[in-house]
């Protein structure tokens, strides 16, 4: 497609926010992008005006970051209707500075959805997959772009990129036209499983599924643990420290670790959701099931109802029913006495996968076993003050007397249970709260909030404070209030053409009052978290840590948290940007999914295997073992969501460790075992907590 060993036509590469200088002796094209635009790209065209890549499997070129940080860039080929969410295909992947990849673009084509199936994110390539043109070529012999480009941050990217070459033959894909109509459904199987594709590991009846059972006891004796962890899976033949009774953090020669209740070093590696929910609506989709669980004793919790879920676009704003697979199958599998002998399998598992702690989200009745150290979780967020200056504000009223007694009344469920507790390692308050785009978004955002309330309110108080009077203020931000009242009374938003300045004196307002309601809010947080549990550690409100994310709040969280905490999806943590404070960092959630095993969403990051997500998996957490402020990283999530979506917001991901079925994928588990086995010999060798 492009062969950069000879000089390309200046007449067919266009920049946007870009710009690109052929390098003759390396034969490479050096490419700038950004800083401005939030997709900055330079467009290479073909000479003959499209190019025909037939049966083609990829499109794919070196990229090499010669810049001074991490970017993430992209590789996109567009037939004439491609704009970045269909009729095309692409690629993005991190590249640390200094460090080469290889981008691969899959040639997938568009098909006629022959079923429109909703309340679920992924649908089956079978009957044409996501959507018509999601991401998909609806001509592979009518390319006429290929597009280099980066995710814009505010800085500049530079790269340089060699041959631009399609290959391979492509496969042949699962679209089938004989599934239209009638023939498709039912689709689900009595397990929850896809009825129109076949995949190692799948359970095909009630034998198969007991008789794991006992293969998989074989296994978990074969590989008991790691010979070097304590009972908290801290390392047993480290250095000991000063022993509190509690997880507490040090820093040790420039590191940052945790230290477990005997004085031992421990690094959390962790698994979200521990705990056997599968659940999915039923109401108006009953056809696309061959079973449901009976409404009977033995699947006493398999039904529930609810009365809307705002963020499943089926059910945003309606009643209706839903079915629990995965306890269903636990229930089936495990006998009588699931409740206990599927919550010591899930016990065993975690050690003998090498995983240390239960994350995020998991059954009490797991954790609270006490024979792994574990993350509590305390939701107590809302949405008092919304929108803002990028519509990216979901926020409580944080000096309300109500969210302060919200706050309380979720730590009073954890008394005599988590809190205090010697195995819990610290809470989790919130979960990725919208904090918005950048440092005066929630300022703009509490602006146009409503007059009663408290936060509004504090906000006048503070401009009062600083201006002393409405003209003032009104000279200063180039507006009209007619008074203070006019102003707490105020709905409407500000707009862009008064944000366009970063450094006016609004704007310089917007950061103050930003900063009032996050200090408000982590202050507020910590401060009802320790009366609780004084001895537990904080660790914050899980940040996005893409999206979503800026220095301002994540540098006042750093003043309370004692670790702070991110969902970091990337295929590695080098070059991931954060705030500059000193203090521990841990991982929430990352993982990897693939759609060889019956799935029809890998995620938040796709892979091509089950074999490639288990070196993903390994290749993420070395990555945290790196970084001289994590101390833990917790794969999201134990079981695969369910492939007809989760109750929530539709989520059918392939992200377990095992799946709905309640069968380990064991590709996953035998990396996860390389990472847990020989974690702090390779700690040790990476940060020299012994001064050696």
């Amino acid at each position: 497609m492009y062969d950069f060993s000879k000089s390309p036509d200046p007449a067919l590469i266009q920049s946007y926010d870009g710009a690109w200088k052929w390098l003759s002796e390396a034969g490479r094209l050096e490419i700038e992008l950004g800083p401005k635009g939030d997709w900055p790209s330079v467009h290479l065209k073909p000479s003959s005006g499209r190019w025909d890549l037939g049966n083609c499997a990829v499109v794919g070129a070196d990229v090499w970051n010669t810049g001074t940080e991490t970017s993430r860039i992209g590789l996109r080929v567009d037939n004439p209707e491609g704009n970045g969410h269909g009729n095309c295909v692409q690629t993005i992947q991190e590249i640390p500075a200094g460090e080469h990849r290889r981008l691969e673009v899959e040639i997938r084509l568009c098909h006629k959805v022959l079923h429109e199936l909703t309340g679920m994110r992924g649908k089956p390539e079978e009957i044409g997959g996501s959507g018509s043109t999601w991401r998909r070529l609806n001509d592979p012999s009518n390319v006429v772009r290929a597009l280099v480009f980066a995710v814009g941050n505010g800085k500049k990217h530079t790269v340089e990129v060699g041959n631009i070459v399609a290959s391979g033959e492509r496969k042949p894909e699962r679209y089938n036209p004989k599934l239209a109509g009638d023939a498709f459904f039912p689709f689900i199987d009595q397990f929850g499983q896809f009825i129109h594709r076949d995949w190692p590991g799948k359970v095909k009846d009630q034998q198969d599924l007991e008789g794991r059972l006992k293969d998989e006891m074989t296994d978990l004796k074969a590989n008991p643990g790691a010979e070097d962890w304590n009972k908290w899976g801290g390392w047993e033949s480290g250095p000991t420290l000063k022993a509190t009774g509690f997880f507490r953090t040090e820093k040790i020669n420039g590191w940052w670790w945790l230290v477990d209740p005997d004085g031992k070093l421990f690094f959390s590696y962790g698994m979200d959701s521990v705990t056997e929910v599968a659940d999915t609506p039923v109401t108006g989709r009953e056809s696309w099931f061959s079973w449901l669980p009976p409404k009977e004793p033995r699947f006493k919790g398999c039904h529930n109802s609810w009365t809307r879920a705002p963020g499943n676009e089926a059910y945003r704003d309606r009643p209706f029913d839903l079915v629990d697979f995965g306890l269903a199958n636990v229930i089936r599998k495990y006998g009588p006495e699931w409740r206990e002998e599927h919550a010591e399998r899930t016990q065993l598992r975690l050690r003998s996968w090498g995983v240390n702690t239960i994350g995020n989200w998991s059954r009490p009745e797991i954790y609270l076993m006490r024979k792994t150290p574990y993350f509590a979780t305390v939701q107590a967020g809302g949405s008092d003050i919304v929108g803002g200056k990028d519509d990216f504000i979901r926020f409580p009223d944080v000096f309300g007397s109500a969210y302060e007694a919200k706050l309380r009344k979720a730590f009073e469920k954890h008394k005599g249970q988590a809190a205090g507790d010697p195995w819990c390692v610290g809470f989790f308050v919130d979960n990725e709260l919208r904090f918005g785009l950048d440092d005066r978004s929630l300022g703009a955002a509490v602006v146009s909030s409503a007059p009663q309330l408290s936060t509004k309110q504090e906000m006048i108080r503070l401009l009062r404070a600083k201006h002393d009077t409405i003209e003032a203020l009104n000279g200063s931000w180039k507006t009209g209030f007619e008074s203070w009242d006019a102003l707490l009374a105020n709905r409407v938003e500000l707009t862009e053409e008064q944000l366009k300045d970063t450094q006016s004196e609004l704007s310089k307002d917007l950061r103050l009052v930003t900063s009032m309601v996050v200090d408000m809010y982590f202050k507020t947080a910590r401060r009802i978290m320790k009366e609780f549990a004084p001895d537990n550690l904080y660790a914050g409100s899980r940040f996005m840590g893409g999206r979503g994310r800026n220095d301002l709040v994540e540098r006042i969280a750093a003043k309370y948290c004692d670790i702070v905490s991110y969902n970091v999806y990337a295929m590695v943590v080098d070059g991931w940007e954060y705030a500059d404070f000193d203090a521990p960092i841990i991982c929430g959630e990352f993982h990897f999914g693939a759609l060889d095993r019956g799935m029809f969403h890998g995620g938040c990051r796709l892979v091509e295997s089950q074999l490639v997500r288990g070196e993903k998996l390994k290749e993420y957490v070395d990555s945290a073992f790196r970084h001289p402020r994590f101390v833990g990283c917790h794969w999201f999530k134990y079981r695969d969501q369910m492939s007809t979506g989760r109750t929530l917001d539709g989520e059918n991901y392939q992200v377990g460790f095992v799946d709905v079925a309640d069968t380990p994928y064991i590709e996953t588990v035998s990396a996860s075992r390389q990472v847990g086995y020989g974690m702090y010999n390779r700690l040790a060798a990476i940060r020299n907590p012994l001064g050696k």
